[in-house]
């Protein structure tokens, strides 16, 4: 759903706020707990710490009463001993009134909390304007594993050079929210160059705008041409993976953004695939689309094309995909298969497994010894796959 005027936004909460809130508090939680377990290995900071940075943070809950992203990690890491520990935040918002909002918010947090149960670490409150005062503005996160979410209300403040600065760390991932609607309807006009040059990088956004010039685009080409294009920038300064989830708009027929997180880790990525997974309005025979609709039609599913890099889109596609990988002849292991199917795409490891169970029933491969559950989707990943015959052969 498009975002409302910035003065009335925090008014009553959408079910695509909650559904990113949601998506952002389940990252957070996972992350932590893995980053958690992983400092130690990697001899980082001798007093073990976390960081969290929300750096357009809003007033903590809408008039309505519910709760937003910061309130909800904030009400995660009151529940987490090692977090209430560990973990230092750092809530930004260049509107005082929100900032002010969301310390009194916090504030009532932990009124009835004893000492012990409240954070060791207090909030870090700050009211930068991103744009002119970044420097400085995470020094105390300068060696510390630290979750940034950005979710600025348009497109000013988000650029290729913030993000690549904030995934420097070991550990430390971004969230950010992408105006697509924005960002495509500006892409073109001369007054909006400077803000899609520093989103991209010059020579990335010269790439999108030569594309377009050219013509012909669908709207699922211009959309795959700009999220694409995002993913190599961004990758071109140092994430490993950059995933999209994407929000249609308010009728559910075009798309209004996407929340996209940046990472070094394999992991990472699985963990929000996982999230989008659950998170999604549409699968496709299992399949999911990472696409949040509050209204969604399958009648209009047909106008728009979800940007997925394997673009596989339903379980008989799958299926082709794994017999034209492999040949005739061919033994691998599950886990492989899962991996090379899984990665940078829209699968899950269920996807894979289930597949290979139909094509073991229609004689396309045999399937070795070991735990498996034709209702569980369960295959161990150390079962061999022998690929005995062709797709076109099977008569």
């Amino acid at each position: 759903m498009a975002r409302s005027s910035k003065k009335n936004f925090f008014d009553e909460a959408t079910p695509a706020s909650k559904t990113k809130a949601r998506m952002v508090c389940e990252y957070f939680e996972a992350w932590a707990s893995v980053i958690w377990k992983k400092t130690s290995d990697w001899g980082l900071n001798a007093d073990k710490r976390l960081g969290y940075v929300d750096l357009y943070c809003g007033p903590g809950k809408y008039k309505d009463g519910t709760a937003s992203t910061p309130l909800l990690v904030y009400d995660h890491i009151l529940e987490t001993p090692e977090l209430r520990r560990h973990l230092q935040i750092q809530f930004n918002d260049g509107d005082s009134e929100n900032l002010s909002a969301l310390i009194s918010a916090i504030d009532e947090r932990n009124k009835p909390l004893r000492l012990d149960e409240r954070p060791r670490h207090k909030p870090i409150f700050t009211d930068f304007e991103l744009q002119r005062e970044m420097e400085g503005l995470f020094s105390d996160f300068s060696s510390v594993p630290t979750l940034f979410f950005i979710d600025p209300f348009g497109v000013k403040g988000l650029t290729r050079k913030l993000i690549s600065s904030l995934i420097r760390n070991k550990g430390s991932d971004c969230i950010f929210f992408f105006n697509y609607s924005k960002v495509n309807w500006h892409l073109e006009a001369e007054h909006y160059a400077a803000h899609i040059d520093a989103i991209f990088g010059p020579s990335f956004s010269e790439r999108i705008r030569q594309a377009v010039n050219r013509g012909n685009l669908s709207v699922g080409q211009r959309e795959d041409l700009i999220v694409g294009t995002l993913q190599d920038a961004l990758v071109d300064v140092g994430a490993i993976k950059v995933e999209p989830f994407k929000f249609l708009d308010g009728d559910g027929s075009k798309t209004s953004h996407f929340l996209f997180l940046a990472t070094k880790s394999p992991k990472g990525e699985e963990i929000w695939k996982r999230i989008g997974n659950r998170n999604s309005t549409y699968s496709n025979q299992g399949i999911p689309q990472f696409v949040f609709s509050s209204v969604f039609d399958k009648a209009k599913s047909d106008l728009f094309q979800p940007f997925l890099p394997l673009g596989v889109g339903d379980l008989d596609d799958l299926e082709r995909r794994i017999i034209a990988k492999y040949a005739e002849g061919t033994q691998i292991k599950v886990g492989q298969c899962v991996q090379e199917f899984q990665r940078g795409s829209n699968i899950m490891p269920g996807n894979v497994k289930k597949a290979l169970l139909n094509l073991e029933r229609d004689g396309l491969i045999t399937l070795g010894g070991g735990r498996r559950s034709r209702t569980r989707i369960q295959l161990a990943d150390d079962i061999v796959i022998s690929f005995v015959r062709d797709k076109q052969d099977n008569g």
